[in-house]
């Protein structure tokens, strides 16, 4: 039941109007009016992101300290000097960061490769950088050809072959440990100490025995599930 808002006068089920006054009757509960929606439902069906509309962004947020550095720069020393350090870093950013964006697919390898290159072109513009230095070819150089291959290595191996994820974390932890102590013989070997090693092992130890662990509790589903649970995972 409703009534006029201007005369008080109570109204049949659903009329436009007043016959007392003729004052127009709104209704929200009795209207034979379409209700149309303003938004899309969400989320969007058949509407996808494209992650390349992130591309001029970030390259756009990336050239504002590449920019503010370099003015900084030649006006404290009238040429190009420390500001190689910052600029050649902003540039390694943008190309861990642009290229699976730039990608239709994920691609995972390739993006690592490039990286790598990218790692391998930022220490050689350091070395030229500190010239008096030569840690380039010794030390950075092995150093990273390693890393790059322990990563791309692990990359394809979780990518062609199904492992469980405690087993993914186990090979993680053992080529990390292994990474650490070759970094080590590395520096030892350019120092002439090599077969000396001081502090590799102290996490390179316990990073192992984590990855033991790791194997173990995939072995045993009790304790596996019992961790589940207790960790919500």
């Amino acid at each position: 039941m409703s009534y006029c808002v201007n005369c008080g006068v109570e109204l049949d089920r659903g009329i436009s109007a007043c016959p007392l006054c003729d004052t127009p009757v709104i209704n929200p509960h009795e209207t034979d009016v379409e209700y149309v929606r303003r938004y899309p439902d969400l989320p969007v069906v058949g509407v996808k992101s494209n992650r390349r509309n992130l591309i001029l962004p970030v390259t756009l947020l990336l050239m504002i300290p590449t920019t503010i550095t370099l003015i900084s720069d030649y006006l404290t020393t009238g040429g190009l000097s420390w500001s190689v350090f910052v600029v050649s870093s902003l540039i390694l950013v943008w190309i861990f960061l642009i290229p699976p964006f730039a990608m239709t697919k994920s691609r995972l390898l390739p993006c690592l490769a490039l990286d790598w290159t990218g790692l391998a072109i930022y220490l050689y513009i350091l070395s030229l950088a500190t010239a008096e230095e030569d840690w380039l070819v010794p030390i950075a150089l092995p150093i990273a050809g390693v890393l790059g291959v322990l990563v791309l290595g692990i990359a394809a191996l979780f990518i062609y072959v199904d492992l469980r994820k405690l087993v993914k974390f186990a090979i993680v932890m053992f080529a990390g440990s292994v990474f650490l102590v070759f970094i080590e013989l590395m520096i030892a070997a350019h120092d002439g100490k090599l077969g000396r090693f001081s502090w590799s092992f102290f996490p390179a130890i316990p990073i192992a025995i984590i990855g033991v662990i790791a194997l173990v509790v995939n072995r045993n589903q009790r304790l596996k599930q019992d961790l589940k649970e207790r960790l919500f995972y």
